[in-house]
């Protein structure tokens, strides 16, 4: 999709700088690009395995159809551009508690663009859908998103002993939560 194009699709949640707007097929090539590319790989925690464009959009099809995790673009209001996406998964209805996950292409890296998709997103959860947990977890080696995450607010909740196994040895996974009440606190009740 062009630049802009994107600034035309619909603002789910509205920013100073950005937006979000449900993940569409126009997004394909940047995260065909992105899961391609070996930095953010490593720091995905993934499996670095080469993935055509075909098999890229064949499990980006599939993912879409599902509807059970939401998907977002994160759009630059000033020109149009897909910064990267933000998503919710194992959303758990009656435990009122899910997960996130984020990823930037790395030329939007420490801009701020990262905080405050992360802010709007924590409003979401708390605010518009009332759970009461949000998770996150990272692997050892990704010392950006410990950062990260601990300057949202999340608590460092605990470790898994060799849980993911990252270029040729098994390191451990990072949990992270922030319950309503650290929200709360941090970012006060809008």
């Amino acid at each position: 999709m062009s630049k802009k194009s994107n600034l035309d699709r619909p603002r789910f949640l509205e920013g100073k700088r950005l937006f979000l707007t449900p993940l569409s097929m126009d997004d394909l090539d940047k995260n065909f690009f992105w899961d391609n590319d070996a930095e953010m790989s490593f720091l995905d925690g993934g499996s670095f395995r080469p993935k055509s464009h075909e098999k890229a959009r064949e499990e980006f099809e599939k993912t879409l159809a599902a509807g059970t995790n939401l998907f977002f673009s994160i759009i630059l209001k000033d020109t149009g551009e897909q910064a990267g996406s933000i998503e919710l998964f194992n959303l758990l209805e009656y435990h009122r508690r899910c997960h996130w996950g984020i990823r930037l292409g790395k030329e939007y890296w420490r801009k701020g663009y990262g905080t405050e998709a992360a802010r709007l997103l924590l409003a979401y959860v708390f605010e518009d859908l009332g759970y009461n947990r949000l998770k996150s977890d990272t692997h050892a080696g990704n010392i950006g998103s410990q950062k990260f995450q601990e300057s949202l607010g999340f608590v460092k909740e605990g470790v898994m002993r060799r849980e993911r196994y990252v270029r040729g040895e098994y390191v451990d996974d990072v949990l992270y939560g922030m319950l309503r009440d650290d929200y709360r606190r941090l970012y006060g009740h809008h």
